[in-house]
C-alpha cells in the first residue's frame, strides 16, 4: 500500500480553501454592488416620481389632449362656437386660427340631425324644437326612437338613436331695443301681444307714437325654438313680413340697431351671443317684469326666460373615445370652468382664481 505524503495533502488543502475564499469574496462583491445598483434605481426612480406628482400638484386646470388628426367631429348652434374653439385649442395646442378653420357648426336644430346621421361625434347646442328633445329624451340612451321630421314643404320619418345628453350651461332668449327707445321694460304678457299681433304701437307701451317693427328668427333656429318654447307656449307667432325676419342673429342685432334710423325696432336672441358675440353698443336688454338679464339673473333662474344649452353624444360612443371624454370633462370642475371662464353662465359657478389665471394664459 502506497504511503501518502502529509505536507503535499496540508498544502492541497489550503490552496482549495484559499479559492473557495476568493470565490465567494467575489460572488459576494458583485452582489454588493448589483444590490446597489438597484437601490440607486430605485432612488431614482423615486426622485422622478416625486417630481412628476410635484408638477402635477402645482397645476390646477386639467383638460383632455387629444391629436389633431383624431379630434372628433364637433357641431353645435351659433352661439357656442366660442366654446367648440376653445376645447379644440386646449386639446390639441392648436392656435384660434386653426380652430376657426377647422370647427363648423350647422346651427342647433341641423346639429342634432348630424349627431343622429353620424356626421358629427358631439355636438354642443341649445335646445332644438320641443317635440325633438321629446324624442330625444324618450331614447333615455338605451332605445331608438321613430320621430316625423318636418320642413317647411316636406316631412318624412326618421328614427333617433339612443342619445346621451346633459345641460352645460345656462343661457336666456332677451329682448332687444334700440337704445333710443324711451321704454326699458316690458311685461312677459304683452311681449305675447306684440308677438302676436295684438300690440302694434309703442304707445300702448308707454312709448313714442310709432308702429312696432317685430323682427323674428327664422322657424327652428335657436332663438326661435326658445321664443315659442318659453315665450309664445301655446299662442301662434304672427306671420312677419319677409324683411322682419333675420336669417342671422347678427343680422337682428344690426336691424334692431339701425331699423329706418328709427327706435321702432324689437327683437330677440340669446344672451351670450348678444352680450359676448355680437356686443352693439346701440342696442339695449329690455328688462321683463322688472327683471334685467345677467349671470346672475339668469343662473338663479330669477330672469323668466331662462333655459340650458347641451352636450350631447351618441350611446354608442365607446368611453375611452375622445368624445366621450369630452362629454364628461365639460360638466366637470375644469369644463365648468372653461365654460364660466369664456362668458357663459355654467351650470355651477366657478370661483377658482387659479383655474381662471391657468385658462387665461392657456388661451392667450
Amino acid at each position: 500500500m502506497k504511503k501518502l505524503n502529509l505536507p503535499v495533502l496540508l498544502f492541497s488543502a489550503f490552496l482549495l480553501a484559499a479559492c473557495q475564499n476568493t470565490g465567494s469574496t467575489k460572488a459576494s462583491s458583485k452582489k454588493e454592488e448589483t444590490k446597489q445598483e438597484e437601490t440607486k434605481k430605485e432612488e431614482t426612480k423615486q426622485e422622478e416620481t416625486s417630481e412628476d406628482v410635484k408638477k402635477d400638484s402645482s397645476v390646477s386646470f386639467s383638460y383632455p389632449e387629444i391629436p389633431a388628426d383624431k379630434y372628433p367631429k364637433i357641431d353645435g348652434s351659433t352661439a357656442t362656437l366660442p366654446l367648440s374653439y376653445a376645447i379644440y385649442r386646449l386639446a390639441t395646442g392648436e392656435s384660434e386660427d386653426s380652430a376657426i378653420g377647422k370647427i363648423i357648426h350647422n346651427k342647433t336644430t341641423g346639429s342634432y340631425y348630424k349627431l343622429f346621421d353620424k356626421e358629427a361625434d358631439i355636438i354642443l347646442a341649445y335646445a332644438p324644437p320641443q317635440d325633438l328633445m321629446d324624442a330625444i329624451k324618450e331614447t333615455e340612451g338605451t332605445k331608438s326612437v321613430k320621430y316625423e321630421r318636418k320642413s317647411d314643404s316636406s316631412s318624412e320619418e326618421i328614427e333617433i338613436p339612443p342619445i346621451l345628453i346633459k345641460p352645460v350651461g345656462k343661457d336666456a332668449l332677451v329682448f332687444l331695443a334700440n337704445k333710443s327707445n324711451p321704454v326699458n321694460d316690458i311685461s312677459g304678457e304683452n311681449i305675447v301681444k306684440i308677438y302676436s299681433g295684438e300690440i302694434e304701437n309703442w304707445k300702448e307701451l308707454g312709448g313714442n307714437d310709432n308702429k312696432i317693427k317685430a323682427f323674428q328668427r327664422p322657424r327652428n333656429s335657436g332663438s326661435q325654438n326658445l321664443m315659442e318654447k318659453l315665450v309664445m307656449k301655446d299662442k301662434k307667432l304672427t306671420d312677419p313680413y319677409p324683411e322682419l325676419v333675420a336669417t342671422e342673429m347678427g343680422d337682428l342685432i344690426e336691424a334692431v340697431a339701425a331699423y329706418d334710423n328709427s327706435a321702432d325696432a324689437i327683437g330677440y336672441s340669446v344672451y351670450y351671443y348678444a352680450k359676448n358675440m355680437k356686443n352693439d353698443p346701440s342696442v339695449k336688454f329690455l328688462s321683463i317684469d322688472k327683471t334685467m338679464p345677467d349671470d346672475e339673473s339668469i343662473r338663479k333662474g330669477e330672469y323668466p326666460y331662462t333655459n340650458e344649452f347641451y352636450v350631447a353624444i351618441r350611446a354608442d360612443s365607446k368611453k375611452d373615445s375622445y368624445e366621450y371624454k369630452i362629454f364628461e370633462w365639460l360638466t366637470g370642475d375644469d369644463g365648468q370652468a372653461l365654460v364660466n371662464h369664456l362668458g357663459y353662465v355654467g351650470v355651477e359657478d366657478s370661483k377658482d382664481k387659479q383655474k381662471e389665471e391657468e385658462i387665461k394664459e392657456l388661451l392667450k
